[in-house]
């Protein structure tokens, strides 16, 4: 999956302004493109007799997908999707839209959120699930960790590559096929930089300090699933092993807080009009993978500790007798 965009300072939940640059070539073959563009955005001229959905409207003709919401008089909140749904969407937001929707607020989404909405949907789509958690490998064997939000996920992963020699995969967001994880690293905490494809920021290059990041760690693009881990904060220390079942209930449910598509009202929209692939059918297939990913993984933990700072050492413990001093 890749993404074009024109937008500066563009964030989203796959990554950050250090996501970073490939050449056309490497675009094009992408399964998944998006565009995101700002600028000027040209409604159709019938605007006014197309079919509604809130403030969306549906041109059929062109499979163009319109926002467009009146806030003062000569202000103006408009976007248009084009191919919407195929794997290469096209996304116009004008300026007004992109300065003034910058976070979830009812129906109103930022693009940010918009375009992680859509990706996540294609994902599905195609046959892969997001997942709200984070990962590390070793020796080509995954270990994701799902917990709640602020429970030590970042925490845990960051520790089992800096002090065991890990691979890290992600702090906050992983994709799965259901065997293999696949690293989404360009969020927040942790940057990787490779000076020849990666551009510092500047405010990076110009401190004189070095930014607060493992830039020594070393990434893994994909790895087979060995571990899965849920993160508990409360209680006795403890790690106990979880069944199939337990451990997909919990992944589904925290992969809901993480993740919004199913309320995101441009896929309400569109799959009114186009209902190729529903909403419906994209929780069918994330609840098919992650059930697979729990039936591919020879260890199913639940970890329970009042100090996120000691998860990695218990979760180390219990498998102390496969490979001393590593993460297996």
């Amino acid at each position: 999956m890749a993404i074009h965009t024109n937008i500066k300072d563009f964030h989203w939940c796959f990554g950050t302004t250090v996501m970073p640059r490939i050449s056309k070539e490497a675009f094009d073959e992408s399964m998944i493109k998006l565009k995101v563009m700002e600028g000027e955005v040209d409604l159709s001229e019938d605007l006014d007799s197309l079919p509604t959905y809130g403030h969306f409207r549906w041109e059929e003709h062109g499979k163009a997908l319109y926002y467009d919401r009146k806030l003062l008089p000569g202000l103006r909140l408009k976007v248009k999707i084009i191919d919407a749904h195929t794997n290469h969407p096209k996304v116009y937001v004008n300026r007004a839209y992109r300065k003034l929707v910058t976070h979830r607020f009812m129906n109103l989404h930022s693009i940010g959120y918009m375009m992680t909405d859509l990706a996540c949907f294609l994902l599905l789509k195609n046959g892969f699930a997001p997942l709200y958690a984070s990962a590390f490998s070793h020796n080509n064997k995954a270990t994701i960790v799902f917990g709640p939000p602020n429970t030590g996920k970042t925490l845990t992963s960051m520790r089992a590559c800096s002090e065991y020699g890990a691979e890290f995969i992600s702090e906050d967001m992983v994709v799965t096929d259901g065997k293999n994880l696949y690293a989404v690293p360009w969020t927040s905490s942790y940057r990787k930089y490779d000076q020849r494809r990666t551009l510092l920021p500047m405010s990076e290059l110009t401190s004189g300090k070095r930014p607060n990041h493992m830039n020594d760690v070393a990434t893994c693009q994909r790895s087979i699933i060995n571990k899965i881990v849920i993160l508990q904060k409360h209680g006795t220390p403890s790690c106990k092993p979880s069944t199939t079942s337990e451990i997909t209930s919990k992944m589904l449910n925290l992969n809901r807080y993480g993740f919004q598509f199913r309320q995101a009202p441009v896929l309400a929209a569109l799959t009114y009009f186009h209902s190729e692939f529903t909403i419906r059918e994209a929780e069918v297939r994330e609840h098919r993978l992650i059930q697979r990913l729990a039936q591919h993984a020879h260890h199913r933990l639940v970890v329970s500790d009042l100090q996120a700072t000691n998860y990695i050492s218990t979760i180390q413990g219990a498998f102390a007798d496969e490979q001393q001093n590593h993460i297996s």
